[in-house]
């Protein structure tokens, strides 16, 4: 009986967690860096008048976007939808013009498999009533003016046609003829300021860029990363940043190889690459510096973080 009393020896041995490591069949952008974009501009214009105050909206003292009358559809690409009565569009402007900020909107700078840098991106949705409004291309284009550090006459107007399932790393259009769609002039102010001067007669993504080895052109590479197993293409994304250029490549998941890879990576090329990654709540960064000289395999090994520390990365990249 006394025996009865006593604890017993056995004790119950918890499961150790473990990471999930299974890879979506499909590469697809994740929503890694969603709670990292930069925030977007909220504001609003009046569609119908020739008062250009009431069609200009101003960010800061550095971007100011005018929209010209008679230039909003409620229909795509139908003038009969052209809205004349005077009301207020709501406006959500993004501005890309940082490598960061291209990480930031999960862009991919390359048109046709072409690497482009920019100069200085815009990203603007219109709506009303939680409708979209779009452009009427017969009408006088949106007119947009951005700060720049420095500028280059070397830059043409491209807009971005994105396509379905990844979006973002569609067709970068260029208009190299700068007569259509769009027209981009760099000039500096009376205060000697760098300007450019960006029309378009198109809404959503759209700026100035040029084609990094239009006029160079060099031998070409691949570049293929490996990480760590509990690095997936389902929590993780990969960018190569060029140092040289203001281009960001996203890196594509090969599910089977458990791997990411980019190709068109000009040999000799300084790179940077980056992961960022966010695990059970928790982010995680890799960087690594390489020069793109071959194929062979890229070891990153990221680093658990914050979500300030990867701000501060990507402002500063």
């Amino acid at each position: 009986m006394q025996s009865c009393t006593k604890s017993p020896t056995e004790t119950a041995v918890q499961p150790v967690p473990v990471d999930d490591t299974t890879w979506a069949t499909v590469d697809t952008i994740q929503k890694i860096t969603d709670s990292l974009d930069k925030p977007v501009v909220v504001d609003s214009f009046n569609c119908a008048t020739s008062d250009d105050n009431a069609n200009t909206i101003n960010i800061g003292d550095s971007v100011t976007v005018n929209f010209p009358v008679d230039g909003c559809m409620s229909i795509n690409n139908d003038p009969s939808s052209i809205i004349k009565k005077s009301i207020k569009i709501k406006a959500e402007v993004r501005i890309l013009a940082s490598k960061g900020d291209l990480v930031r909107f999960h862009a991919s700078t390359v048109s046709n498999n072409n690497i482009i840098a920019i100069g200085a991106f815009i990203n603007i949705k219109l709506t009303y009533k939680g409708k979209e409004i779009f452009w009427n291309p017969a009408a006088p284009p949106i007119q947009v003016r951005i700060k720049a550090p420095n500028t280059s006459q070397a830059l043409n107007y491209f807009s971005f046609q994105p396509s379905a399932p990844n979006g973002k790393d569609s067709t970068w259009s260029p208009n190299l003829s700068s007569i259509n769609n769009g027209l981009v002039v760099p000039y500096k102010d009376n205060q000697k300021r760098s300007w450019y001067q960006i029309t378009s007669n198109r809404t959503r993504l759209f700026g100035c860029a040029y084609f990094i080895d239009k006029n160079n052109q060099k031998p070409l590479t691949r570049l293929n990363v490996f990480l760590p197993l509990k690095y997936t293409n389902a929590n993780t994304l990969v960018y190569a940043v060029l140092d040289n250029y203001k281009s960001v490549i996203r890196l594509k998941a090969n599910a089977q190889g458990k791997s990411y890879g980019a190709v068109g990576i000009p040999v000799n090329e300084k790179v940077t690459i980056v992961s960022i990654s966010k695990i059970k709540g928790v982010y995680n960064l890799g960087i690594k510096p390489v020069t793109a000289v071959d194929s062979k395999p890229i070891a990153v090994l990221p680093n658990e973080t914050t979500k300030g520390e990867v701000n501060t990365f990507l402002k500063n990249l």
